[in-house]
């Protein structure tokens, strides 16, 4: 079904899969608390980009997180 998403990404790096978890608790600790959204039950969805070279210095992830505003 359709949802409202925060999508966030890692930085952009030769292997983001380690720093891929430190992002993650990141977003739980300090964004979504003061955000003003909650996670609703919904799919969360990662997207990894891995390039080759000469570019694998370029490759992210990116994290989706299905949100909706607090009222």
């Amino acid at each position: 079904p359709e949802q409202t998403y925060a999508v966030f990404e890692t930085e952009r790096c030769k292997f983001p899969t380690e720093v891929f978890l430190e992002l993650r608790k990141q977003i739980y600790a300090e964004w979504l608390p003061d955000s003003g959204y909650e996670i609703i039950n919904a799919p969360e969805i990662v997207v990894t980009h891995w390039f080759w070279a000469p570019y694998k210095n370029e490759r992210y992830r990116e994290f989706w997180i299905p949100v909706k505003k607090v009222d």
